[in-house]
């Protein structure tokens, strides 16, 4: 039978954790800088090239740009910050809503 639930120790729990944690914030990082130098340094040249390419190309872009940062092999969890995920999703819908508003 598979092993379902493998116990560490604390420090190599604790370890794993930072760890992941810092891979995922090194990639959110990049993928930032990689944005701003395509899409613009402020808010409003970057509504201004989504507006001009549109939010899938975006999308596009932000995968391929963390995809190749950081092994999602290696991850224990999904995302532990999830409060976090949940404000980015809201904030990227926000501005989806505006774009539309504004077309």
């Amino acid at each position: 039978m598979k092993e379902m639930i493998k116990l560490k120790d604390f420090d190599t729990f604790v370890q794993g954790l930072n760890e992941s944690h810092t891979q995922k914030q090194n990639a959110i990082e990049t993928a930032v800088s990689r944005i701003k130098e395509r899409y613009g340094e402020n808010p409003k040249d970057f509504i201004a090239a989504v507006q001009k390419t549109g939010v899938d190309k975006v999308k596009d872009f932000i995968v391929k740009s963390v995809k190749p940062e950081i092994d999602f092999s290696k991850t224990q969890d999904i995302n532990p910050n999830y409060d976090g995920i949940l404000t980015g999703l809201v904030c990227w819908i926000m501005l989806e809503l505006q774009l539309q508003k504004e077309k």
